[in-house]
């Protein structure tokens, strides 16, 4: 079958306040392309905050299950009770690692979606640089800008106090700006976000 000269891709994903005492199950994006849910990674994700990392050969067709070279969830887990400030940072590094060693470096689509996140859990550096090496731009910064970043509510129960949605499509080949992100905070409310894209579809090989 010839692959489709163009793929809309759509990710959806939501955060709301949580309660370490009472976690709910974790409600990670739904990716589709074309109309078609993507694949979930093999393993769920037993946390429910964190991000789904997905990673495509772009040169090859992006529907094609062969094009995929990393699909899985990255989780947040408190290092004791119900903290997560000192221990939200690994997200981070664990993403950039494999990312590093994902196929060619510069031949990457790369999904990045959050899900059950708190508004301060930004970027640290590390992944920061990456994301806006990747085409994360002015809504990125305007999440980093707007947050206290590692700031936890101190209270014993606390685990999302300001529930928070990131999801990025870039390309490794690509640089500031010129990916498609969006960035949305609830405040202290449930937030529900949506980001529909158009790629144009490499040939199948």
């Amino acid at each position: 079958m010839a692959a489709p000269a163009q793929v809309n891709l759509q990710i959806v994903t939501t955060s709301q306040v949580m309660t370490y005492n009472n976690l709910p199950h974790a409600a990670p994006p739904k990716i589709t392309m074309n109309g078609v849910a993507f694949p979930a990674p093999p393993s769920p994700p037993y946390m429910p905050t964190g991000y789904q990392l997905v990673i495509i050969n772009a040169a090859m067709d992006y529907t094609n299950p062969a094009s995929i070279l990393a699909n899985q969830y990255i989780v947040c887990s408190p290092s004791q009770n119900n903290s997560w400030w000192n221990s939200y940072q690994y997200m981070y590094s664990s993403m950039v690692w494999n990312v590093l060693n994902a196929g060619n470096i510069d031949q990457q689509l790369l999904i990045i979606a959050s899900f059950g996140l708190d508004n301060n859990m930004a970027p640290t550096n590390d992944g920061y640089e990456m994301m806006l090496g990747v085409g994360a731009g002015s809504q990125l910064q305007n999440w980093q800008t707007h947050c206290d970043p590692g700031s936890q509510v101190g209270n014993p129960t606390s685990w999302v106090s300001f529930p928070a949605n990131y999801i990025l499509v870039g390309f490794s080949a690509q640089s500031y700006g010129q990916g498609y992100e969006i960035y949305q905070s609830g405040g202290m409310n449930a937030v529900t976000t949506t980001l529909s894209v158009t790629l144009s579809n490499p040939p199948g090989n």
